[in-house]
């Protein structure tokens, strides 16, 4: 009644804007075009590279749940290797320009090394937060519930 409207998007395809046409919509309307990625990078590099960022994507996604004492699985990655970093960055919290970068290359090997390397740069730290915070949840006992000293 208002006038206002509630869209939900569901990206399936990349494709760029070439304009906006009028159109007598109460939203934006577009002229587009595909927007695909460009020749194939190396199948084996791209592969061995999908497997890391598959491994530490699991350690980044393994440690808020434990801190949370979350016992949900890892959110599953695609199985197309092309597809792996958009949807890792639409799980971790990245800023509009890395997101844009992401979306804006057409090379699968350069998304998934942008990837493999922020998600290097904080795993440990990650990982660190949920050693303590699982240490911290014994409130000084040992792993069988002993207290300090006692056998």
């Amino acid at each position: 009644p208002d006038g206002s409207s509630n869209v939900l998007v569901e990206g399936i395809e990349r494709f760029a804007l070439e304009e906006f046409v009028d159109a007598p919509a109460a939203y934006h309307v577009a002229a587009v075009s595909p927007y695909a990625d460009g020749p194939d990078d190396d199948a084996a590099e791209l592969r061995a590279l999908d497997d890391r960022v598959r491994a530490l994507f699991a350690r980044v996604a393994r440690s808020p749940r434990a801190i949370r004492d979350e016992r949900d699985p890892v959110p599953a990655l695609p199985d197309d290797p092309t597809l792996v970093a958009f949807r890792v960055a639409s799980l971790v919290d990245l800023d509009t320009a890395a997101r844009q970068a992401l979306l804006s290359s057409r090379s699968p090997l350069a998304r998934l090394r942008e990837v493999e390397e922020l998600l290097a740069g904080v795993v440990d730290a990650m990982e660190e937060r949920a050693a303590v915070h699982a240490r911290a949840r014994t409130n000084g006992h040992g792993p069988t519930g002993d207290g300090p000293g006692e056998p």
